[in-house]
């Protein structure tokens, strides 16, 4: 099973990154990803570079205010393939939304 990831690497670049798939570990939970939303207002800030402590998009920064890389990840939906040890709310095949 592949892992790819949409990265933010610098302002103003996105890069499609193929990463190892995670180790399940103790009370974790791996999702297959099935959908996910894009909030504009996130996304922007990652490829504009907002630091990570604002509360507006529209702010400019220094670079050592801002961490890279930067990845989204909230607000999608997807099928539980693992479950680590302890985990008992959920099992493979459910559906699930984080």
């Amino acid at each position: 099973m592949t892992n790819p990831n949409i990265v933010f690497t610098k302002v103003g670049t996105a890069e499609l990154v193929d990463r190892p798939m995670p180790d399940v570990k103790a009370g974790e939970v791996l999702v297959r990803l099935v959908r996910s939303c894009i909030s504009s207002g996130t996304e922007r800030a990652n490829l504009t570079g907002v630091p990570d402590n604002a509360t507006s998009i529209y702010v400019d920064a220094p670079d050592d205010q801002v961490t890279w890389p930067r990845q989204g990840g909230y607000s999608s939906s997807g099928v539980v393939e693992r479950v680590g040890e302890s985990v008992t709310s959920v099992a493979p095949g459910d559906r699930v939304s984080m």
